[in-house]
């Protein structure tokens, strides 16, 4: 490799990782293994125009999105690309059942084998061995896909809505969990699926969405293992002396005394009791506006009132965890739940710029194959981006957003369609020129008044 001004550590970190992914994706996208990987699925019982290699290619790098893509567009990328001359007609029937397996069994393969650098995580939120994300996202598709994925019912009505369980390790970005289902499909549901994943070193960062006592209960004491997440509306809050918690009168003596924050063990549940460490603050005017506005409007399509037991909720901002004042500081507990955003802007670079939720409304396999193999994609860059941001965050000055990785990945697609047909050293240069563009170029940008990934694990190693 070519000198590039960085240290000898940090080059040899970066060539281990180059070399492992390039070896590790020309295996994937070899030739001979979507054969028999499309004989296993059952998508080529025969020598076809269409090869998988060349299948997969026109589905996962063509130049449109997927929902401006049409079937002369593939047409004219396999005779351009692939040098493979088809007609729409004989390319339709190519989408079936077998190819979506064959598809999804390449993003599902992609997910279970990404390549980690454990030693990125030396001196990274040192209290843990593993940090934890994992939230959803969700989103509609056409109706004739209700048959694979449900939608809502009631006053909020939609015909199809695929929701996407997601959960990764914060330090080195290694994938979890990684679930598609449709609208009902639970997030407790799904938290509670992967309890037996997490030990003791290991902390969650969750939402509301996945709050759930017997799970909180299990995580201490079976477990060992330690979380931080928002109190569920309607929690009874008791103090440990079995006295109920007035969250009302409460709000009225933090005003009154100028009290910043309250920070104190408790007991929450009615039934299924749990002792934890809770933190209250005052929200502002702004945040309790925004929260009344929203769940009044929720509450108005449902054709009910905002009850007064939730506007005294939303005028708190409330955490329990169970990490102890002797290892978390009130406001590092606050700074480092803040880190579950990490997650939303992940989803963001899904929609944004792999317009993820945005599919052509055509044959439902088809449909199905475009959605997994945006997946596909995803992960194949996730797998980039996020060594990448954990190696900034252990060796250089310079934190990186993962924004801009996932975006600028996306410029590298004629380059990654190229990849398996080339020699390994010849792709192991290109991901390393590839390397020091992203150094170089994705650097997180500093704002005013807000606090950033950087700025939050300084506040807490």
């Amino acid at each position: 490799m070519r000198d590039n001004g960085l240290k000898t550590s940090v080059s040899k970190t970066i060539e281990k990782f180059v070399f492992g992914f390039s070896r590790k994706f020309q295996e994937q996208f070899s030739n001979e293994f979507l054969k028999d990987q499309a004989r296993f699925c059952g998508f080529q019982k025969r020598q076809r125009k269409v090869t998988p290699l060349a299948f997969i290619n026109s589905l996962v790098y063509h130049c449109f999105t997927n929902a401006e893509i049409s079937l002369n567009d593939h047409v004219i990328d396999l005779e351009r690309k692939e040098n493979i001359v088809i007609t729409k007609q004989s390319l339709n029937q190519r989408f079936t059942g077998t190819s979506v397996d064959f598809v999804k069994s390449l993003a599902e393969k992609q997910f279970r084998e990404q390549i980690i650098d454990e030693g990125l995580k030396e001196g990274v939120l040192k209290h843990w061995d593993n940090v934890y994300l994992h939230d959803s996202t969700q989103f509609a598709l056409s109706g004739q896909m209700a048959k694979y994925f449900k939608g809502y019912g009631g006053a909020i009505k939609s015909e199809s809505i695929i929701k996407i369980q997601h959960g990764y390790e914060l330090k080195t970005g290694k994938l979890q969990v990684h679930q598609i289902g449709d609208a009902h499909s639970q997030d407790v549901t799904s938290g509670k699926q992967t309890l037996d994943c997490y030990k003791e070193g290991d902390l969650l960062l969750r939402d509301l969405g996945y709050f759930d006592l017997q799970s909180f209960g299990l995580l201490s004491q079976d477990n060992g293992a330690e979380y931080i997440s928002r109190l569920k509306p309607k929690t009874t809050i008791f103090e440990l002396n079995g006295e109920r918690l007035d969250l009302k009168k409460l709000a009225g003596e933090m005003k009154k005394g100028n009290t910043s924050f309250i920070d104190k063990r408790v007991v929450i549940g009615a039934k299924e009791k749990v002792e934890v460490r809770i933190i209250i603050s005052l929200a502002s005017h702004e945040v309790v506006k925004e929260r009344l506005r929203k769940t009044n409007k929720h509450n108005k399509s449902k054709g009910c009132q905002t009850s007064e037991e939730y506007k005294q909720y939303a005028a708190l901002n409330i955490y329990i965890t169970n990490v102890g004042q002797e290892k978390l500081t009130t406001q590092q507990v606050l700074e480092l739940y803040r880190l579950r955003w990490q997650v939303e802007l992940l989803f963001k670079t899904w929609k944004s710029y792999y317009k993820i939720h945005r599919i052509k409304d055509c044959n439902c396999f088809r449909t199905l194959c475009y959605l997994y193999a945006t997946l596909l994609i995803i992960q194949v860059n996730w797998e980039i981006s996020s060594f990448a941001h954990a190696l900034a965050n252990r060796h250089l000055e310079q934190p990186l957003s993962i924004l801009k990785l996932m975006k600028a990945c996306l410029q590298y697609k004629s380059d990654q369609r190229e990849w398996p047909r080339q020699p390994l050293d010849q792709v192991a240069s290109q991901l390393w020129e590839m390397f020091l563009n992203l150094l170089r170029n994705t650097v997180r940008e500093k704002r005013k008044k807000r606090h950033n990934y950087q700025d939050i694990l300084g506040s807490i190693c």
